[in-house]
């Protein structure tokens, strides 16, 4: 029986370019599953700091409305007037 030492090579040397395909490809995954994985972690810290954002102008908005309806109550007054006299709320 004659042994062919050429094809022998040639077998190890597609299974040696087999492995390393597989590891090749295998990393890639990983590269992209890491990449996905911090997307979606930026996603969710922009998503609450934009719901954090919303939350303090309502807040800040909320806060104004007293003092905007004391304006308004004192302009509207003082239209009332004619602009010839100052109107001064009563304390209580």
């Amino acid at each position: 029986m004659k042994s062919f030492p050429h094809l022998l090579n040639t077998a190890r040397a597609k299974m040696q370019t087999s492995g390393v395909a597989l590891v090749l490809v295998l990393s890639s995954l990983v590269m992209v599953s890491l990449l996905v994985l911090v997307f979606l972690s930026t996603a969710r810290t922009e998503q609450q700091s934009s719901a954090a954002f919303a939350d303090s102008t309502q807040v800040r908005n909320l806060a104004e409305v007293p003092i905007n309806l004391a304006v308004g109550q004192l302009r509207k007054a003082t239209e009332q007037l004619g602009g010839q006299r100052t109107w001064l709320p009563s304390r209580g």
